[in-house]
């Protein structure tokens, strides 16, 4: 389906037992960190509409919930005490809205721009999920928070201001992704005692808290 949608580049060999995988090389692909643009929010919101306007399911849920409960369980000593955040999961729980397949990993090494187009690189991640998602995992990996320039990925993205609604399920979602991702680190520094986990754990822990006191 991604191969058909010319998001990512052709792929000449994978080997689905090593993870090892080969494509074409682009010579002048620029991550969305390198890109000097000025238009990159622009370019990264109708990437990711591209890919939302497949509209189309695999049958995999990405299931960010899930995922969370099963880096919870597997943490031992954890760093820091995310019960102050865990009503952010009841209110994902209780969002209704449709799926479709989506990226969920939009940080920027996985975004790139050429002079001929723009990509959309390694889907380990990909899965069906409300897109709304998406938007957030873009919005927090690359630490969008100047409210001018959100405006701009969702005036590009959906092609109007968003709904009062939608606003309010996005902030649920922003709440979420620095939930899970606070706690995957945590299970990863743990299991590879790597400081780069621990830098990780502590951003997102960081943001975690600005969320709250932001939004209440």
């Amino acid at each position: 389906m991604i191969k058909k949608s010319e998001l990512d580049k052709e792929t000449h060999y994978f080997n689905p037992d090593t993870g090892i995988k080969i494509t074409e090389y682009i010579e002048d692909f620029q991550i969305y960190d390198e890109y000097p643009g000025t238009d990159k929010l622009e370019r990264t919101a109708l990437l990711m509409k591209k890919l939302h306007s497949l509209n189309r399911c695999i049958g995999y849920h990405f299931d960010p919930i899930g995922r969370y409960n099963q880096y919870f369980n597997k943490i031992k000593h954890p760093i820091y005490d995310l019960s102050f955040a865990h009503d952010c999961i009841a209110e994902a729980a209780a969002i209704q809205r449709p799926l479709t397949l989506c990226h969920n990993d939009w940080v920027s090494g996985n975004i790139g721009f050429s002079a001929k187009r723009d990509y959309l690189i390694d889907f380990e991640y990909a899965g069906d999920n409300d897109p709304l998602f998406d938007i957030m995992s873009f919005i927090t990996e690359n630490k969008i928070t100047d409210a001018k320039e959100r405006e701009v990925f969702y005036l590009t993205y959906f092609a109007r201001t968003p709904t009062v609604e939608e606003r309010h399920d996005l902030d649920i979602y922003e709440k979420l992704h620095n939930l899970l991702w606070c706690t995957w680190a945590m299970m990863m520094a743990e299991s590879r005692n790597q400081s780069v986990y621990l830098d990780i754990a502590a951003d997102k822990y960081n943001a975690l808290k600005h969320n709250y006191i932001v939004q209440r």
